[in-house]
């Protein structure tokens, strides 16, 4: 749905003692940024996530500013926040990427300026690996 999308996956720590949470960030549109979350369980010595413990959430984002929070420091403030149910992802999977199945409208035509200096920031501090 997403094809020329920089897609971001890391792993933090869950409140459930041995169970983390699987992200996948996906920044498009130049304004948005759509997450998904969900607890799972990873075999790290077998790099595999054995199983997930709950359902998955998704979340999308609307960057309405990007400013400099400090000299060092990329922030933004954001218009909206949706909180999608597992019943609502399908229906824009079903539409090709088209949230307006569930009432969302999407604008690409105006990017917010910065957009990218913000995403780059956000995913500064996490550690990278294969």
């Amino acid at each position: 749905m997403f094809p020329d999308c920089s897609i971001d996956n890391f792993i933090t720590q869950s409140a459930s003692p041995g169970a983390v949470t699987w992200n996948t960030e996906v920044p498009f549109g130049g304004r948005y940024i759509l997450t998904y979350q969900v607890s799972v369980f990873v075999n790290y010595r077998n790099k595999k996530v054995e199983k997930t413990t709950d359902l998955p959430t998704f979340t999308l984002e609307e960057v309405s500013r990007v400013f400099n929070a400090t000299s060092e420091t990329v922030g933004a403030d954001f218009n909206a926040d949706y909180h999608l149910t597992r019943s609502d992802w399908e229906k824009v999977v079903a539409a090709h990427g088209d949230f307006s199945v569930i009432g969302i409208r999407i604008d690409t035509n105006h990017p917010v300026p910065r957009f990218d200096d913000f995403v780059q920031a956000t995913r500064a501090g996490r550690l990278w690996g294969k």
